[in-house]
């Protein structure tokens, strides 16, 4: 049976195509009305990191008794501890989100043709249909392919398409900022030079607060975070609205790390051992040299030998005592 004669895109088949489709799929040529899909490609994770920082500010300001317990560290400890003043913070923020717009104005593309009607995917879906067939025959076989093709063609190619490639793709993103970030932060710490003249600005915050995710200095804020993502935006083959929802989930992720809470309400802090509590060690003088993933996973702490836990932590205060002793 050849992949060509396997999925004539007639009939029933094709009527199930051009019926159904994904619930986030929008045909028109702009998600929100009041600005294109170019312009929310590089405002939307602008606007996410203030949102999701405000709620953290006015978790902070609240300081409500049943929140404490969820608290890392002591609300007095953040003026104490750290080496620089909100003033400080939020204007290296603002600089640091405009060279990420100016990056974003001239990387993504705005003549970029969002949404469209189901026939242009129709058509993409078609083009595919023989690259599935044949990943299916070398999956499972050449006679088991062709009878799962002649009775589910249809749907095989719909869940591929719709869901398959893009969440692929999704995860190809956050594995490649995930490399190229802790590639780079890792360098940061173990290069004397680069540690002092750059990375040293972010860990003037000895206790994380939200806003001050983005506390870097210039240079370190557009190679290691704006480069990381418009890097992996290209790799993953995205489009602009996969990319919008790259970004933001990053920056989502970015600024719950530093949110100095550890919420078990928290959707963030669920998938992940990368959490809040996970990059506050990061930021003490114990884990310094430790915990240098991020924003999403912890395979490359894990894989060479830099993963600290608080259960680490425990073990190293019982060992001192004891040292001590035996000396």
């Amino acid at each position: 049976m050849s992949s060509n004669s396997t999925f004539p895109l007639t009939g029933f088949r094709k009527s199930y195509l051009a019926s159904t489709h994904p619930w986030y799929y929008n045909p028109n040529p702009q998600l929100w009305s009041v600005m294109s899909d170019y312009l929310l490609s590089i405002l939307g994770p602008v606007a996410a990191y203030w949102l999701l920082s405000s709620f953290f500010e006015i978790l902070d300001r609240g300081d409500w008794e049943w929140l404490r317990k969820y608290k890392i560290h002591e609300s007095s400890e953040v003026t104490s501890r750290n080496r620089v003043t909100k003033r400080q913070v939020v204007t290296a923020v603002i600089l640091q989100q405009a060279i990420q717009i100016t990056l974003g104005y001239f990387w993504m593309d705005p003549t970029t043709k969002t949404g469209g009607p189901i026939s242009t995917h129709i058509l993409r879906m078609e083009t595919l249909a023989p690259t599935i067939f044949r990943s299916l025959e070398a999956l499972v076989g050449r006679r088991a392919a062709a009878f799962l093709w002649l009775h589910k063609a249809e749907e095989l190619v719909y869940y591929v398409y719709w869901w398959a490639i893009p969440l692929a793709q999704l995860l190809f993103g956050f594995f490649l900022i995930d490399t190229w970030q802790y590639f780079l932060h890792r360098a940061m710490h173990m290069n004397t030079f680069l540690y002092k003249t750059f990375h040293s600005w972010h860990h003037r915050l000895y206790v994380p607060y939200s806003y001050g995710a983005l506390y870097n200095h210039p240079a370190e804020g557009f190679i290691l975070d704006s480069c990381g993502a418009v890097i992996a935006e290209w790799l993953s083959g995205m489009s602009l609205r996969q990319a919008t929802l790259l970004f933001t989930i990053a920056t989502f992720k970015t600024v719950d790390d530093h949110c100095g809470y550890s919420l078990p309400f928290d959707p963030l802090q669920w998938f992940t051992g990368n959490s809040s509590d996970y990059h506050d060690i990061h930021h003490q003088v114990i884990g310094i040299k430790s915990n240098f993933s991020q924003p999403f996973f912890v395979h490359w702490d894990v894989l060479l030998g830099t993963r600290m836990t608080r259960q680490d932590i425990e073990a190293r205060k019982k060992l001192k005592p004891a040292e001590t002793k035996s000396s």
